[in-house]
């Protein structure tokens, strides 16, 4: 959280956070960036909330978190200065994804006797999803790439 505070304050400022730690000014700047992250929290767990609520009140098979990502970009789509603000505190957020698969992994082990008589297609089911979802994202960077460099040969050829 420091390291993070650091580089958004040393963003923010053109000397850096050195200048400002022993300053009056840290603690104010501080505090608008702790503002700041609490903000874009909220907001990313208000789409969640909303997701969760439309797939509760339709009755929707989709998991509310999903629904609440697609409200979300929807939102970005139409004011994309949203993105700038929530992008800080998302990719902090990420950077300790690990930890929040540990209630998932707690629930697996607590359940795993269930389980136990399911465990072949389980199995099965992770090796099949995984390599489809290995292979949808290795046709969709095959496109995209395709697609950026006939963007670029018509560019040079504009020009």
């Amino acid at each position: 959280m420091e390291n993070f505070l650091d580089a958004r304050l040393a963003a923010i400022c053109s000397r850096g956070p050195r200048n400002y730690l022993h300053g009056t000014q840290w603690p104010h700047f501080r505090f608008l960036l702790e503002i700041y992250m609490l903000a874009a929290l909220a907001a990313l767990l208000t789409f969640q909330c909303l997701g969760e609520g439309v797939s509760y009140v339709f009755h929707l098979p989709v998991p509310g978190p999903v629904i609440g990502m697609l409200l979300l970009f929807g939102f970005v789509m139409m004011r994309p200065q949203t993105a700038d603000a929530i992008e800080p505190t998302a990719l902090e957020l990420l950077r300790h994804l690990s930890l929040l698969f540990v209630p998932a992994g707690v629930g697996i082990m607590v359940s795993a006797s269930r389980i136990r008589g399911d465990a072949i297609a389980v199995i099965v089911s992770i090796a099949v999803s995984t390599t489809l979802a290995i292979a949808v994202a290795a046709l969709v960077t095959r496109a995209l790439m395709r697609r950026q460099l006939h963007n670029d040969a018509d560019r040079e050829a504009a020009q």
